[in-house]
């Protein structure tokens, strides 16, 4: 029960979910907190859908989800409506940050588990047990080829994101992430 409440709650607390295209880069940013993300699969959170053109011009959609399992390691799905090939490469990087303060975060790439049964989604296993709430939270950054209709999709204004470190780093270091 304590998972299915992070769940319905999560879309009334969440924090930064949104992507950003620069010169045919894609870069999808989802920012969790440990408490927020539930135990077992069927509980998984949710960030937002990225619709964008590949390199072909065709329409792909990648969803994104993320759950713990018993022992404390975050599952990131990221499922394509196409197959994951030489068209849609995705990296990601964890960007961990102190919550309420300036201090420059660290950045690392994570260990990427791939099933190869199914070729239109990827398993990532990131072990957050060091992170430690409320101090901490944890921004992923998805990056792939593509473009957007808009350059940038948001769940909120871009203005909201005034003094945040992610949007200094953003603007900073896009070209970088």
């Amino acid at each position: 029960e304590v998972d299915q409440i992070k769940r319905v709650s999560y879309s009334a607390i969440k924090k930064e979910d949104f992507a950003c295209e620069h010169n045919g880069k894609i870069s999808k940013y989802w920012t969790l907190n440990k408490n927020l993300v539930p135990e077992g699969e069927e509980d998984a959170l949710e960030g937002l859908d990225c619709t964008f053109k590949n390199s072909h011009s065709n329409e792909v959609t990648i969803t994104f989800r993320v759950y713990t399992d018993l022992s404390n390691i975050w599952k990131v799905e990221v499922v394509s409506s196409e197959p994951f090939s030489v068209d849609i490469v995705l990296s990601i990087c964890v960007l961990e940050r102190y919550c309420s303060s300036s201090l420059v975060p660290s950045i690392y790439f994570p260990e990427i588990e791939k099933d190869t049964s199914k070729e239109k989604m990827k398993i990532l296993n990131l072990d957050m047990r060091h992170l430690q709430y409320p101090d901490k939270e944890a921004t992923l950054i998805f990056s792939f080829v593509g473009t957007l209709d808009n350059v940038c999709i948001l769940d909120t204004n871009w203005e909201n994101f005034d003094g945040s470190a992610l949007k200094t780093i953003v603007e900073e270091n896009h070209d970088l992430i």
